[in-house]
C-alpha cells in the first residue's frame, strides 16, 4: 500500500498592519470590554481607606466582603486578604442599608453614651461628670 502524497507546506507571507490599523483595533477592543473592565483585587488597607473602616472591621466582615485569602496562615496570624472591589462595594452598600457599616476608623477606648443598649446606664469613673 502506498502512502498518500502530502504537499509541502507553502510559506506564508508575513502579515503587516499599519500603525493606524493597530490603533483602530485596540480602540475597538477597549470599547467592547470597557464596560466589563475591572479594577482588580485590592488589599485590606485599600478597603479601609475607601470605606473609612478599621482593619478589625474588615477582618470581622471578610466573608461578607468576599475576601480571597492568600497563602496559609498559622501562629495566630491573620491571612493576607484580597478583595474584588466591585463585590466589596456591593456588600458594604447592602450592609449599610441594614446597619451603619462605616464605623469610625480611630476610636478612643471611652464608650459613648449611645454604645449602651436603651435603658442601660454606663458606670462613670470616679470624679467624672455624668
Amino acid at each position: 500500500m502506498s502512502k498518500p502524497s502530502v504537499d509541502p507546506p507553502v510559506p506564508r507571507a508575513a502579515l503587516r498592519l499599519a500603525p493606524e490599523d493597530v490603533e483602530a483595533i485596540a480602540q475597538r477592543v477597549a470599547e467592547l470590554i470597557g464596560s466589563r473592565a475591572r479594577i482588580g483585587l485590592v488589599d485590606v488597607d485599600e478597603i479601609c481607606r475607601r470605606f473609612r473602616v478599621s482593619r478589625t472591621w474588615v477582618y470581622e466582615h471578610a466573608r461578607e466582603l468576599g475576601a480571597i485569602p492568600l497563602g496559609q496562615t498559622g501562629g495566630g496570624r491573620r491571612p493576607r486578604l484580597r478583595f474584588d472591589l466591585e463585590r466589596a462595594t456591593q456588600a458594604i452598600e447592602q450592609m449599610s442599608g441594614e446597619h451603619d457599616a462605616a464605623e469610625p476608623r480611630h476610636r478612643s477606648g471611652k464608650p459613648r453614651r449611645d454604645d449602651a443598649p436603651p435603658g442601660v446606664k454606663l458606670i462613670q469613673p470616679r470624679g467624672s461628670a455624668a
